[in-house]
């Protein structure tokens, strides 16, 4: 399959994947996340190669930014954040889903 080079398909490619809605749930404004962070995040069920891919990848995109040996929330990423709340906010309206904002299910949501 060829591969798009259209900025819009990059990121639905990327925000598609199944890590990104949970780790993006987790990240808070303005905090700064080392590696090991994002290896706590996901509860350490992300390979270390997949998980550097995904940070590089947000970085690229950026929704991440890098400071200081940590990573940032971009202004972009906290839009995105927002969206994906938003979505998730309108599904609950619509379907009896259990898990709300504070609660860590979230990440659980790749073993569904």
């Amino acid at each position: 399959m060829k591969k798009s080079n259209c900025t819009v398909m990059k990121y639905y490619t990327f925000l598609g994947k199944k890590w990104v809605y949970p780790i993006l749930f987790h990240l808070k404004n303005n905090k700064g996340y080392r590696f090991e962070d994002f290896v706590s995040i996901t509860e350490r069920k992300m390979s270390r190669s997949i998980l550097s891919k995904f940070i590089s990848t947000a970085v690229e995109l950026s929704l991440l930014k890098k400071e200081d040996k940590k990573y940032y929330l971009t202004e972009l990423g906290i839009d995105v954040k927002k969206k994906f709340l938003d979505i998730k906010d309108t599904l609950r309206k619509y379907h009896n889903i259990s898990c709300d904002t504070t609660q860590d299910c979230v990440i659980n949501i790749h073993r569904v």
